[in-house]
C-alpha cells in the first residue's frame, strides 16, 4: 500500500510540478517571484533570499528554496537571475532563469515597464529510495534528470501609486514523462498567467496602507488571493492575505539598517486539509546594494535630506541673480559699458537701470527680449511641492515638509497669485521627467513638479 502512494504521489508531482511554478506568500515584497516585469523596482541592486514549507504537518512535504540577484544597470535597465529548487517525495525540481528588465517613464506620473525571462528547469528522482521493480519503470527513467527550457514574460504599468501587472509564468509547454531536451519547443498558448494589481495609501505621515490582488490561471486550477500589508514609517510592516480554496495567513516584515529585510508569512491550513496536510511556513530575506539608481543618471553623489547644511541657503541665495544679471548684461552691452566700469561690486540690478538717461529704453528692451530667447539664459527649474491661495496654509505646509525632513522655502508669484512651497536643494537646469520621476521616489512628496521663472 505504501508502495502504490509514493508512486502515486511521485507522477502527481510529475505531472503538476511539470508545469507549474511554486506559490509564495510574501510575493508582494519581492513581485519579481510572480512577475519579470518587476526586477529592480526599488532602484537598489538586491539579493532576495526565501525559504518556503508547505504542507507541515505531512510527511515528505513540499519544501521550496530560492534565491534571485537583480543588478540595476541604469534607471532603465535591470538584469535579473532567478533560481528555485522544490522537493517534494523523491521529487526534485530545479530552474535557473536570466532576465532582462526595461523601464520606459510615459511621463512624470506613468511608467511602462517589461521584463523577459529565459532559461531551463530540470526533474530529478532520488533514486535511492526506490526498489528495483520501480527503477525498471520506463516512466521514471524518463522523468529523471531531464532537461527543459522555461521562460516567462511580463509587463507592468504604474500611474502614481497604482500598478497593473501581467505575466506570463510558463512560456513553453513542457511534458515531465517525455525526454525530449530542447529539441521539441512548443508555446504553451497562455495557458499559465497571472494578472495584479496594487495600490499604496498614505495614511498619515509616517503610515502606509497596500491592498495587493492577484488571480492565477494555470492548466490545472485558477485561484484568487489578496493581500493587504501596514507599514510603519518604512521599518516594520504588518499584514494579512487570503488565498482562495486554502485559507488565511498573516505577515510580519521588519528592516535592518535601511538596506536588509527580514519577513516571515505563515499560512493556516483550510478546514478540509488542517487535519492531515497542516499550514505553511515562509522565511524572507533581502539585500538592498550599492547606490539608488538616481547616482547612475547625475553621475554625481547627492547628501541626503538630512545631512543638507543650512548654511548654503545664503549661497544659493546671492548666485541666482549673479547668474541671471550676468545673462542680462551680455545681451544689453551698448547699455551696460559706460556706467558699470566703476561700481560693478555694487547690487547689480540698481546701479545698471537707474543712473543713465536711457533707462527709459532700456527696461522695455529687457522686457522684451528675455521671453524671446529661452534658450540662451540658464533657466533654473524649481521644484514645487505644494501650490496654496491662502499663506496661512503655505505655512503650514511648509512646517509639515520640515518635519519630514526636507529644507523649503515659499515664493509668492504676483503673476499667477499662487504661493509656492520650493525644495531649494533639488533646483535644476532644464531637468528631465526620468530626473523628476528618481526625486519624487526620494522624497515624501509624490506629486511634486517642477516651475521655471519663480524669483524669490
Amino acid at each position: 500500500m505504501r508502495l502504490i502512494f509514493t508512486l502515486f504521489s511521485l507522477f502527481a508531482c510529475l505531472f503538476t510540478l511539470g508545469q507549474e511554478l511554486p506559490v509564495y506568500n510574501q510575493y508582494v515584497f519581492d513581485p519579481y517571484l510572480i512577475n519579470p516585469s518587476y526586477v529592480g523596482q526599488s532602484g537598489f541592486s538586491e539579493i532576495n533570499l526565501i525559504y518556503r514549507s508547505q504542507w507541515t504537518g505531512a510527511t515528505d512535504a513540499p519544501t521550496t528554496m530560492g534565491a534571485n540577484v537583480q543588478y540595476v544597470a541604469n534607471p532603465r535597465v535591470t538584469l535579473g537571475l532567478n533560481v528555485y529548487n522544490q522537493n517534494v517525495v523523491l521529487l526534485s525540481t530545479t530552474s535557473v532563469m536570466a532576465t532582462f528588465g526595461y523601464r520606459i517613464p510615459i511621463n512624470r506620473n506613468n511608467i511602462f515597464s517589461f521584463g523577459l525571462s529565459g532559461g531551463a528547469f530540470s526533474n530529478r528522482i532520488d533514486l535511492d529510495g526506490l526498489t528495483q521493480e520501480q527503477l525498471n519503470d520506463p516512466l521514471i527513467l524518463q522523468a529523471n534528470n531531464n532537461w527543459k527550457m522555461d521562460g516567462q514574460f511580463g509587463v507592468n504599468f504604474t500611474h502614481r501609486r497604482l500598478t497593473l501587472g501581467f505575466s506570463l509564468l510558463r512560456l513553453f509547454e513542457n511534458n515531465a514523462f517525455v525526454n525530449e531536451g530542447f529539441s521539441n519547443i512548443k508555446f504553451s498558448e497562455l495557458k499559465n498567467k497571472a494578472v495584479t494589481a496594487s495600490y499604496v495609501f498614505n495614511i498619515g505621515n509616517s503610515v502606509e496602507f497596500m491592498p495587493y490582488l492577484m488571480y492565477r490561471f494555470s492548466e490545472n486550477y485558477n485561484f484568487f488571493e489578496g493581500t493587504g500589508v501596514l507599514t510603519f514609517r518604512k521599518v516594520i510592516s504588518i499584514g494579512g492575505f487570503y488565498r482562495q480554496d486554502y485559507g488565511p495567513g498573516f505577515l510580519v516584515r521588519l528592516r535592518i539598517k535601511s538596506r536588509m529585510e527580514v519577513g516571515y508569512g505563515h499560512e493556516f491550513a483550510s478546514s478540509q486539509a488542517k487535519n492531515f496536510l497542516g499550514g505553511s511556513q515562509e522565511v524572507q530575506f533581502k539585500w538592498k546594494l550599492g547606490k539608488k539608481a538616481e547616482d547612475l543618471v547625475t553621475k554625481r553623489e547627492e547628501r541626503t535630506i538630512d545631512s543638507t547644511s543650512t548654511e548654503k541657503q545664503p549661497v544659493v541665495a546671492e548666485q541666482k541673480p549673479d547668474s541671471s544679471q550676468v545673462a542680462k548684461n551680455e545681451k544689453q552691452p551698448v547699455n551696460t559699458t559706460p556706467p558699470v566700469t566703476e561700481p560693478v561690486n555694487q547690487p547689480a540690478v540698481t546701479n545698471n537701470t537707474a543712473p543713465t538717461n536711457n533707462n527709459a529704453v532700456s527696461e522695455p528692451a529687457l522686457a522684451e527680449t528675455a521671453p524671446t530667447e529661452p534658450e540662451k539664459p540658464r533657466v533654473r527649474y524649481s521644484l514645487v511641492i505644494g501650490t496654496f491661495h491662502s499663506s496661512s496654509n503655505a505655512v503650514a505646509f511648509v512646517r509639515t515638509a520640515k518635519s519630514r525632513g526636507l529644507r523649503t522655502e515659499m515664493i509668492y508669484s504676483q503673476e499667477s497669485g499662487y504661493y509656492y512651497v520650493v525644495a531649494p536643494d533639488h533646483e535644476k537646469e532644464d531637468p528631465t521627467v526620468e530626473e523628476l520621476l528618481i526625486i519624487r521616489d526620494k522624497i515624501p512628496f509624490k506629486d511634486a513638479w517642477y516651475k521655471s521663472g519663480l524669483k524669490k
